[in-house]
């Protein structure tokens, strides 16, 4: 698909060669070498993401604040830090996850 069109949404998708999506909706997507987003850019707001070296993402640059992703034992973490709130977010393999304020 490279475009949608109709009375609500009316806009146009490009990809790169490895067939990732680099811009569409207002947004624009940049790439590691490996296939992974780097950032992901809409209006004045961009998101970064980092990755370790088995190209898993571990932290994540909002405007809002910095997540921290943690994965062992089969369980994933996720740490967010802000000057306004912080807090973590425990998901384990079921659908159930938890929520506390740091």
């Amino acid at each position: 698909m490279t475009s949608i069109s109709g009375t609500t949404i009316n806009t146009t998708f490009t990809y790169d060669p490895n067939g990732n999506q680099t811009s569409g909706l207002g947004r624009s997507i940049s790439y590691t070498s490996y296939n992974k987003p780097s950032s992901i850019t809409q209006g004045s707001g961009t998101l970064f993401f980092s990755h370790d070296v088995d190209h898993q993402r571990y932290k994540q640059v909002s405007p809002e604040g910095i997540t921290y992703y943690f994965d062992a034992f089969g369980v994933h973490a996720e740490l967010f830090l802000s000057s306004i709130n912080s807090g973590v977010r425990i998901l384990s393999p079921q659908p159930a996850s938890a929520v506390s304020a740091v």
